[in-house]
């Protein structure tokens, strides 16, 4: 089994402006942290492709709304490897945030329901973007924090420990 999750925040859709995915799926190349994400993402892509043919167990994450789905080399890939996208809810898991989650996995359906979280009811989904103050995307080499700066975000990057047994869980029921 393997596991990844590429950088969220070229991926993103709450960043499309700053990195222009929108625009064009390979973003702007001339940043580098843009290039390095597209560089990534193609050596996930081989990664996925050779896994598949092996018969390894896959789970790559992403926050609902990742363009990295539709990232020509990785969309190859997931169609290769039969990767579906399971929603689940990092906030069902005892994460800070909610954080809309896509998984994407080869994990047997049986198996991957240890993955598969409806949205927590003790959170409101307005809550935290109306206490993040929002701040500038830093331009390529500023030392600036992140463009919502705060630990709560900082802590998206995080797995509770919830969420890695239910991983786990998984991985065990698959494997009999």
């Amino acid at each position: 089994m393997f596991g990844a999750a590429p950088d969220c925040k070229t991926w993103g859709a709450c960043c499309h402006q700053h990195f222009q995915r929108h625009l064009d799926i390979m973003g702007n190349h001339a940043r580098a942290d843009i290039a390095d994400a597209n560089l990534f993402a193609t050596n996930l892509a081989w990664l996925v492709t050779m896994a598949a043919m092996r018969q390894v167990f896959m789970l790559i994450e992403q926050p609902k709304g990742s363009l990295l789905l539709k990232f020509g080399p990785f969309a190859v890939a997931r169609t290769t490897a039969s990767l579906r996208v399971l929603m689940t809810y990092m906030g069902a898991f005892a994460h800070p945030m909610m954080k809309p989650t896509w998984l994407l996995t080869n994990i047997p359906s049986g198996a991957a329901s240890f993955l598969i979280k409806s949205r927590p009811r003790t959170i409101n989904t307005g809550e935290f973007h109306r206490r993040v103050p929002k701040r500038k995307v830093p331009k390529e080499g500023e030392s600036t924090m992140w463009w919502q700066g705060t630990k709560k975000l900082k802590s998206s990057e995080e797995y509770t420990q919830q969420y890695c047994d239910a991983v786990l869980c998984a991985l065990r029921r698959a494997s009999r």
